[in-house]
């Protein structure tokens, strides 16, 4: 895959907007209606380095994209006159370019801003009148304009949910059952009713982020304003804005996954592998259990980018990623780790012989003949292994270990595995 291919993949897979620099600054490419968001004028070839620091505002992070050999992403939102944009630098594997990706988040981020003013004109009336008639038509505006809330009493059970909440979890409510508000939370809200009641009694308004569930047990993330209703300096009813950030985690999410993951397999890719492992050692450290990492080269992929071409050697890394998926258990962890080096995490292993089925499972099935473009190629692979905690206790010394122990067996006769031995 050429280097022009690499990030029109994430920008033609997303439809965002985007800038593509090269070390010194130089635009590479971009999408033409980035003009409009940016206000300044863009060619190829242009030197965008001061105009560019000006509107991200992230100068050292922009460095840290060419001087780390891991990928480096950074999301923020900056205003550019009357659009506020969501900006996503991700570094162009081997390549010396950066792709910046804009994402238009104006309408977002008006609505946080109308719903922080709320917020404040809120706990100022609480503050200040203890009137129960005032604060309702202060929230009767609330209700017109579509805003999903809730009423609670005092011990926190449902007495009112408006259309717009009942539509934002896809579910009517019976008030007549008495429901208490945490049952309609998700389990893993993070929701202490009782430290609640208590802020709530003393008056003071809180947000809080909270999870609830809709007909189809889908989560819906939301952030909920909590504000209390004080009569005879008695709490007597909650109101419970709920602000819906589904859409904007799912944002979070697919980025996160642009990073973390290689255009061309769609495994992890090392930035992806990295977090992967910091999370599959606590485990095993909290559970006192061992897991496996095996690194793999392919025997012989060079000749066929040599004879045949890039566009043939793609196809066949994705043959081999589909093989490696189809080897291992459903639940094992595999990444590409370079050009045709794959690292695979098996959890959950006792002893060695654990590992010698699947990993000699592997090597039959990456052996086998592929079949592109009428074309017949034959290919190997060899596999090094090192186990978490015998080995090494660290994510740096298990990979150089495992790698180790691969070229080992690149260099007595290949497409064989081997465990590493200090």
């Amino acid at each position: 895959m050429k280097y022009s291919d690499v990030y029109k993949v994430i920008i033609e897979r997303y439809k965002l907007e985007y800038v593509v620099i090269n070390r010194d600054f130089v635009v590479q490419d971009f999408s033409k209606t980035i003009i409009e968001y940016l206000d300044i004028g863009v060619e190829i070839g242009d030197d965008i380095r001061e105009s560019f620091y000006e509107l991200v505002g992230f100068e050292d992070d922009i460095e840290k994209l060419f001087i780390n050999k891991e990928d480096v992403f950074e999301l923020h939102t900056v205003k550019r006159d009357d659009y506020y944009l969501n900006i996503f630098a991700k570094k162009v594997e081997n390549l010396p370019e950066v792709v910046f990706i804009f994402e238009d988040n104006t309408k977002l981020k008006l609505k946080e801003q109308i719903l922080t003013q709320n917020r404040n004109m809120n706990e100022l009336l609480v503050r200040e009148n203890n009137h129960k008639d005032i604060i309702i038509n202060r929230y009767k505006k609330a209700a017109e304009d579509n805003i999903p809330m809730i009423f609670l009493n005092s011990d926190m059970k449902l007495i009112y949910v408006n259309s717009s909440f009942s539509e934002l979890v896809s579910c009517n409510f019976n008030i007549d059952n008495n429901n208490d508000f945490v049952t309609i939370l998700n389990t893993e809200s993070d929701f202490d009713k009782k430290t609640a009641c208590e802020f709530l009694t003393q008056g003071m308004v809180f947000n809080q982020s909270l999870n609830f569930l809709d007909k189809d047990k889908k989560i819906i993330y939301t952030n909920s304003t909590f504000v209390p209703i004080i009569e005879n300096n008695k709490l007597q009813e909650i109101i419970v804005f709920a602000h819906d950030l589904t859409l904007q985690n799912a944002e979070k999410e697919k980025y996160e996954k642009i990073a973390s993951s290689d255009i061309l397999t769609g495994l992890l890719n090392r930035f992806g592998l990295d977090m992967a492992l910091e999370e599959i050692q606590f485990q095993a450290k909290e559970k006192d259990e061992m897991f496996a990492l095996l690194f793999m080269d392919i025997d012989g992929f060079k000749p066929i980018n040599d004879n045949f071409g890039h566009d043939i050697g793609d196809e066949i890394l994705k043959l081999i990623t589909k093989r490696l998926q189809n080897s291992l258990r459903e639940n094992d962890t595999i990444a590409r780790y370079g050009g045709d080096e794959f690292i695979a995490v098996l959890e959950h292993i006792k002893k060695e012989n654990d590992l010698i089925k699947i990993v000699q499972k592997i090597i039959s099935s990456i052996s086998a003949t592929y079949y592109v473009d009428d074309l017949e190629i034959k290919i190997g692979i060899s596999i090094g292994i090192s186990f978490f905690p015998q080995n090494a206790q660290t994510k740096e010394k298990l990979i150089k270990q495992a790698d180790k122990a691969m070229y080992k067996v690149k260099n007595s006769g290949k497409n064989n595995f081997n465990f590493y031995k200090s």
